[in-house]
């Protein structure tokens, strides 16, 4: 595995509520965040929305939802390990910025689905820097993608539909194709940037 680079970004939903207890402004909350994350953390601003730090990339992603990204790994212990320290990091901004009492509470969570019928996802982003043609690969990929989900998917209710309908996989509802589509299964990013 040394020989190959992968991580993973993922999308956290965040919700605040204000001193009396009512919704509040999601922005104001994530500007905070940020604010504190680069006031007491080493890190370097990115250029727009987010900041790099020893942990990983965090960032205020489009839909206004902080997102994590893990530096690139050469094994999987290291993901592991960087994901949880990126979740500590959402967690304790969470609770300093709760503590100045601005807000009462502050809930950020990895569910991949709005259930509030907004029609908002968020994902969990496997990145994977390899040597495989892009055309080859998602013909091997795919079915691999697609089988895990009954052994590794937490499960959850399905998003479209009033009665609470068990499904494995939420976010598989909102899937519009198989290939680099928008919300698809798998996404070559084969893109300049």
């Amino acid at each position: 595995m040394g020989r190959s680079l992968f991580g993973i970004e993922t999308e956290y939903a965040l919700t605040a509520l204000d001193a009396e207890g009512a919704l509040a402004d999601r922005r104001g909350a994530l500007v905070d965040m940020m604010r504190r994350c680069l006031a007491r953390h080493e890190c370097l601003p990115d250029g727009s929305a987010g900041l790099f730090l020893p942990c990983g990339r965090l960032y205020v992603d489009s839909g206004l939802h902080p997102e994590f990204c893990t530096p690139e790994c050469t094994n999987p212990w290291d993901v592991v390990r960087y994901v949880l320290a990126g979740e500590q990091l959402l967690a304790e901004l969470a609770s300093q910025i709760t503590a100045n009492g601005s807000y009462s509470d502050i809930w950020i969570s990895k569910c991949n689905v709005d259930y509030s019928g907004a029609g908002t996802t968020w994902g969990c982003h496997e990145s994977y820097l390899h040597h495989t043609d892009p055309a080859a690969m998602a013909r091997q990929i795919i079915p691999h993608l697609v089988s895990r989900v009954p052994y590794t998917g937490a499960g959850g209710f399905h998003p479209k539909q009033d009665l609470a309908t068990f499904t494995l996989s939420p976010r598989v509802h909102h899937l519009v194709g198989d290939i680099s589509n928008g919300r698809s299964i798998y996404h070559t990013k084969d893109e300049p940037l």
